[in-house]
């Protein structure tokens, strides 16, 4: 009886015959490939370049239209953006004689930065939008003065020059020495961390990077906590909160 017959596959290693088609011509490029033979009617060829020619504008129309410029995207972007920060109804500012009402409205404006988790950017961008009046008026002084640009100036650095400017000298001290004598007391850590991170901006100079922040903090609370603080060195705000 004669063995079976066994068949192997082996893969061929001949480089593929298959060519793909050729991309269809546009019509442009389909007119332009036409023979031009000199015996072709003269208006046939003019009515061809002329139908080439409006077709190639009407594509160049259609992509100007569908890719604005990036200046244009950044406006409509800038627009929704102040568009959707006036819906949160932040308070405007036209200026006041009374310092509780310049700390109220920025403190307003903070409740509002929070919702929305604004960057820095954002916070001075949307914040001197809401100046008006009086208070506009200062703070286009104000950059005349620092000349720099919004985009070079942070919320802090906003938040002192607007301190400086609507809170007299005598009250900034006042604050400031309250932060300076600030200890937890009667108060839970909770409190005293709210009430060190209110006072704190009316002394900006004392904890004006992380470790002099955590530093200061360290100084407040009582006594067994700060015995348990110290050993850790902590040099970070974050890490001692």
């Amino acid at each position: 009886m004669a063995a079976p017959t066994t068949f192997s596959f082996q893969p061929s290693t001949a480089p593929s015959s298959f060519v793909p088609p050729p991309p269809q011509p546009t019509i442009p490029t389909y007119f332009a490939a036409l023979p031009q033979s000199s015996t072709m009617d003269p208006l046939v060829a003019t009515l061809i370049q002329a139908v080439v020619g409006l077709v190639q504008t009407q594509q160049q129309n259609l992509q100007q239209n569908l890719a604005p410029s990036a200046a244009e995207s950044s406006s409509r972007v800038r627009e929704r953006s102040i568009n959707e920060f006036k819906k949160s109804t932040p308070p405007p500012f036209s200026g006041a004689t009374n310092p509780d009402e310049a700390k109220n409205w920025i403190k307003e404006m903070e409740k509002a930065f929070t919702a929305m988790q604004c960057t820095d950017e954002e916070k001075v961008r949307f914040g001197t939008f809401m100046l008006q009046g009086r208070a506009n008026n200062w703070w286009e002084s104000e950059l005349r003065t620092r000349g720099s640009n919004l985009s070079a100036i942070s919320w802090k650095d906003f938040r002192s020059a607007f301190y400086a400017k609507y809170f007299p000298r005598s009250k900034l001290r006042q604050l400031e020495r309250q932060f300076l004598d600030l200890k937890q007391g009667s108060t839970s850590v909770e409190e005293y961390e709210a009430e060190f991170d209110r006072l704190s901006q009316f002394a900006p100079k004392l904890v004006d990077d992380n470790e002099s922040r955590a530093k200061r903090f360290e100084e407040g609370p009582n006594g067994y906590i700060r015995t348990g603080l110290a050993p850790l060195h902590l040099e970070a705000y974050d890490e001692v909160v």
